[in-house]
Formats: structure tokens, sequence, C-alpha cells
């Protein structure tokens, strides 16, 4: 049977006595110690992020799980969606060719009545409240009666000469009115 090891057989490189009071034993124990405390610290924050890994990898999980039944949700609707935007945009179509100024008639109708014997009008253009005559005239002075005309109506406003040029082949004057319809109904 071995014989049992004794406390004073045991080797011990630092010294007990006298080291351990000195400034240099106590500063070594200190920091073995303290470094002790620092390897039990740094294993438990290591542990603690292991197992949270775990946590972790179930909360990535049912985010995953959400987002794919989310984009099920918003993909079971993607035809929906196609047929609503297909339809404003035919209603966009309709607005705009629709009557966007309610008496496009009377407009007409008036513009052509009060026309002067020398001109001839070529087009006549709505868009949205805005209107565009345009046509042909003898003289300066019968574009200058019409657009008098124009403006005694209630049915313009802001009424404006945008362009007259002179057509040499035709020997006449070509004129570009503009104005803003307006809601009267009374014509002239």
């Amino acid at each position: 049977m071995p014989a049992k090891k004794r406390k004073s057989d045991l080797i011990n490189l630092l010294p007990q006595e006298e080291f351990a009071s000195s400034i240099m034993g106590r500063i070594l124990a200190w920091l073995l110690t303290t470094f002790r405390t620092i390897v039990i610290i740094s294993e438990m924050i290591v542990m603690a992020a292991f197992l949270s890994r775990f946590w972790l990898d179930a909360k990535n999980n049912d985010l995953s799980d959400s987002i794919t039944q989310r984009k099920a949700v918003v993909g079971s609707y993607e035809t929906l969606e196609k047929n609503f935007r297909a339809a404003q945009k035919k209603l966009s179509i309709f607005a705009l060719v629709a009557d966007p100024i309610p008496n496009q008639h009377t407009i007409i109708e008036t513009a052509g009545s009060i026309l002067p014997s020398d001109m001839t009008m070529t087009s006549i253009t709505f868009t949205n409240k805005e209107v565009s005559l345009k046509g042909t005239s003898g003289s300066e002075k019968s574009i200058a009666n019409y657009t008098a005309s124009l403006k005694n109506t209630s049915l313009f406003s802001d009424l404006s000469i945008n362009q007259i040029t002179y057509d040499t082949e035709k020997s006449s004057l070509i004129f570009d009115i503009k104005a803003t319809a307006t809601g009267g109904q009374n014509g002239i």
C-alpha cells in the first residue's frame, strides 16, 4: 500500500510565511484570485451566449414562418390588386374622355355662332378645363372682334391669344386662342 503523502512532502515553490506577507506576495495572491474571478465570469458569459443561441434560433424560425405566411396573404391579393388597378386605369381614361367640361356642346355652338364671316375655325380642343380655338382669318380686326365677343360670354375666363402667324400661300392669318372654360350656361 502506498504511503500517505504528508503536507510537508508537497513541494511549494512559493514560500508561505515570508513571501505571503511581502508586497510582492500580496500582489501575486491578489492577481491569482482576480484572474480566477475573470475566468469564471468569462466562462459564464460564454455559456450564456451559447444557451441564448438556441433561443435566438427559435425566434428566427418563428419570424421566418411569419414572413412566409404574410407573403402568402399578400400574394393572394395580387390578382385582386391587378384587377383593381386595371379598373382604376380604365376609369381615369374614361374621366378624360367623358365630358370634363359639362357644357362642351354649348361652347362649340357659341364659338361657331359668333364667328365672323371672314374667319374659319379649324379645331376646338378641350383639355380638362382648357379650351384651344384654332382657325384662319382674313384680318387682325376680325380676330380682335372675335376675342372680344368670346370675352363677353360667360363660358370663358382667362382668354388669351397665344399665336398669330401669316400663311403666305393662303394669304391669311392663322390664330390660336386659349381660354379656361367656366360653368356658365347662358351663352352670349
